[in-house]
């Protein structure tokens, strides 16, 4: 193995525990009064940050492994690869769908915001078909995931790739592995399977397509900010949420989407990676401790409570005060100064 499991463990586990503790923090300024002016937009980023923690939980169970051979890949759970039980067995695909779900969250965010520009009365007054809207197209999503995996995948591992999983096989004592396998060959191990060539052109259809509504929302949300005329106020909290989406697609794409498309790709080029697909693998469990951290951070009224916070638990709110009002102090008098230089 390229790093110790104990590595594994280590790095799943603290991430875990950064996410509870960020995604938590993050719930908690969502029900906090200084959210209000997010209006609805509050329950998108609580099934976010809900789903956050539910990932990060899940890959801690979970542990995923991967391995990558020569024209194909296998992956797995460290702590589910050997037990027996509905939810063990189906361990693998579940993955699969947590995987992608956050995009197809994203994209439901992107358009969202642009509903909020061009169509504000579907995300205030009839924001319940908006969300009926929601729940459809995540549920169709998910099933579709689902269903591509459990075809574009076999359960188990054909005799061509044993060697992949040969050093976890000692663990199962005999008993049959839950694994689930891609091979690009045919079973001769010469001719390319054709058929899971297509079946991989859906899967990537199905996952890729919240991207391209994503990108296509960012462009139109761009242009709108060009033409529409908003109040000072409104116009700076759209721009701010709007850069806190843009960071928030940024970073799955980096830690999950990258790494994923890496997974399936290289062992395309018959190139033999072995366990070096466990270091793609382990970014996609960075992404749900890093998302409610940068949300908090770009969004500057969750910024600002957050930090009374902290200075309420260390006691340093009487300093802060002073500092404020020193700065704010020596901006009035930097004004009047100007003033009375521009009057001469």
């Amino acid at each position: 193995m390229l790093f110790p499991i104990i590595f594994h463990k280590a790095f799943v586990y603290s991430l875990a525990v950064i996410s509870l503790l960020a995604n938590s923090t993050l719930l908690l300024l969502l029900r906090h009064v200084t959210s209000k002016p997010l209006g609805n937009y509050k329950v998108l980023l609580f099934a976010f940050a809900v789903t956050d923690i539910f990932i990060s939980l899940f890959h801690a169970w979970y542990i995923p492994i991967f391995v990558l051979g020569d024209f194909g890949y296998a992956f797995f759970g460290y702590e589910t690869m050997y037990k027996d039980g509905p939810i063990s067995s189906d361990a693998d695909l579940i993955y699969a769908v947590v995987f992608f779900v956050p995009f197809c969250l994203l994209s439901l965010h992107f358009i969202y915001r642009y509903c909020s520009l061009v169509k504000p009365a579907l995300t205030a007054a009839r924001f319940h078909i908006f969300a009926v809207f929601c729940a459809l197209y995540i549920i169709i999503y998910t099933l579709s995931v689902h269903w591509i995996t459990s075809i574009g995948t076999i359960k188990g591992i054909a005799e061509r790739q044993r060697g992949l999983v040969a050093e976890y096989e000692g663990r199962a004592g005999g008993r049959e592995l839950n694994v689930r396998s891609l091979n690009y060959l045919e079973d001769d191990g010469q001719r390319i399977n054709k058929i899971q060539v297509v079946k991989l052109f859906t899967a990537s259809s199905i996952g890729g397509h919240t991207v391209i509504i994503s990108l296509l929302c960012i462009y139109k949300i761009s242009r709108t900010f060009d033409k529409i005329v908003l109040e000072i106020s409104v116009r700076r909290l759209h721009v701010h949420l709007f850069r806190a989406l843009i960071i928030q697609f940024v970073i799955p794409v980096i830690f999950s989407l990258i790494p994923m498309t890496l997974i399936f790709g290289l062992p395309a080029t018959g190139i033999y990676l072995g366990q070096w697909g466990n270091v793609f693998g382990l970014l996609s469990s960075v992404f749900p401790a890093l998302d409610p951290i940068l949300i908090i951070l770009t969004i500057g009224r969750f910024r600002s409570t957050l930090l009374r916070w902290v200075d309420i638990m260390m006691g340093t709110t009487a300093r802060r005060n002073e500092k404020r009002a020193e700065a704010q102090s020596k901006s009035h008098f930097s004004m009047m100064i100007n003033r009375s230089t521009r009057s001469l």
